[in-house]
């Protein structure tokens, strides 16, 4: 079975040139930014150590969200969903965000897990602005990150839909010539909003056309920083690889993250800078040479082990993946990584499967990972109190296939 991945990365709504301003032939006046650069503090993902598993499930024409209890009891289909829908840690329980073509933030109250509200989001430069990630600030603002516009959107989801976008924050300083900075990941770190820009040449079909970086916006000013003034457009810190996919929490060190792209980076919020915790080399001698073949990753509180979900060209056979990347994408397979080894190796683990986001949550001495294989869909639960992990459970049904999970503390 091919995977359907290749379909979904890198999504975004188009502008139609119908709905364009009229051209007075006079310049916007440059979006602010701020000279100089954050205090480093720690980050916030959420719990620090998960018991319940948030599952948004698909079959690509409908969507669901199950919910799996610390006490392992699934609850299959408690709330609605979409065929693009991503979980995300809030105040209360759980943020969904629906992406392209849906554009709006869903609240489920921890427990009962029903919604709360339902928020619909819009930009003034795109029709469909293609919201990708949500953080929540010490009073519960959340702050939207949008695929398809260069706006960041300030919501609160205190108040009405309809009223609950109070600002927005100009992003266009880190855009591309599109105008667009493909903002998608996100994290607050103290007063600092740090978020993933990719600049991607969309019309030209998804190439990068700059590097991605990631991008530090000062929230009691709401002022993206401007590391290096001297330089054209704003500067943040540089990645070592492209396609952002996730961030995840480095326990050696609360102001500083790991982030998965053609590798793993070890991102330094006090040095500002990126390094390789595991190269693209290592994801290269397992079979990953494409940049959409990593899919996602977990770590460990201590920030010492890593587990990633890899696609992979068909056992037994070698693929030219840089000029027909296709055959690349046969099956994920998972590896489990030692990030402070002096040379990281992917050890391989458990089953082959399929999926399409991020399907791989850490819970405890447990990792989650989900599967959309024809045959056996559903949650495969591996014991990390071994190594490499070691399958105890699954498929556990979630309904329809799961498509993205998370971990929260009710």
């Amino acid at each position: 079975m091919k995977s359907p991945l290749l379909l979904f990365v890198g999504v975004c709504a188009c502008a139609d040139p119908l709905l364009a301003p009229e051209d007075t032939g006079e310049s916007d006046p440059p979006a602010p930014l701020q000279p100089g650069i954050p205090e480093p503090e720690a980050c916030d993902f959420g719990a620090t150590n998960p018991s319940t598993l948030v599952v948004t499930t698909t079959d690509f024409a409908t969507g669901a969200v199950t919910i799996v209890d610390a006490d392992g009891t699934i609850r299959t289909d408690v709330a609605v969903g979409s065929p693009d829908a991503i979980p995300y840690p809030s105040p209360t329980g759980a943020a969904i965000v629906h992406r392209h073509g849906y554009d709006f933030v869903d609240l489920l109250d921890a427990g009962a897990w029903r919604s709360r509200g339902q928020h619909a989001l819009e930009a003034q430069d795109a029709p469909s602005p293609n919201p990708h990630a949500i953080a929540f600030d010490e009073d519960g603002l959340g702050y939207v990150t949008l695929f398809g516009s260069s706006d960041l959107l300030v919501f609160d989801p205190s108040q009405p839909a309809g009223t609950s976008v109070l600002d927005t924050i100009d992003l266009s300083p880190f855009a591309d010539d599109d105008g667009r900075p493909e903002a998608s990941t996100a994290v607050r770190c103290g007063e600092t909003l740090w978020v993933g820009v990719q600049r991607l040449d969309v019309p030209g079909g998804y190439t990068h056309v700059d590097e991605d970086m990631l991008v530090a916006v000062d929230l009691p000013t709401r002022v993206p920083w401007d590391f290096d003034p001297d330089t054209a457009g704003g500067q943040g810190v540089s990645l070592q690889g492209t396609w952002l996919r996730q961030l995840r929490p480095n326990g050696e060190a609360p102001a500083a993250m790991y982030g998965l792209t053609t590798g793993i980076e070890r991102i330094d919020l006090t040095g500002l800078e990126s390094t390789w915790a595991v190269p693209p080399q290592a994801f290269a001698e397992v079979g990953a040479t494409h940049h959409d073949q990593p899919l996602a990753f977990d770590v460990d509180d201590a920030g010492r082990w890593a587990w990633v979900a890899v696609y992979l060209p068909p056992e037994g056979t070698t693929a030219d993946c840089a000029s027909d990347p296709q055959p690349c994408f046969d099956h994920a397979a998972l590896f489990e990584v030692d990030l402070l080894a002096e040379t990281p190796t992917l050890v391989p683990f458990g089953l082959p499967f399929q999926a399409v986001d991020r399907t791989v949550q850490r819970t405890g001495d447990t990792l989650w990972v989900g599967s959309r294989e024809t045959e056996a869909p559903g949650l495969y639960a591996y014991d990390l109190a071994t190594h490499p992990p070691s399958l105890v459970g699954g498929p556990f049904a979630t309904g329809l296939p799961p498509y993205s999970l998370i971990g929260v503390e009710p």
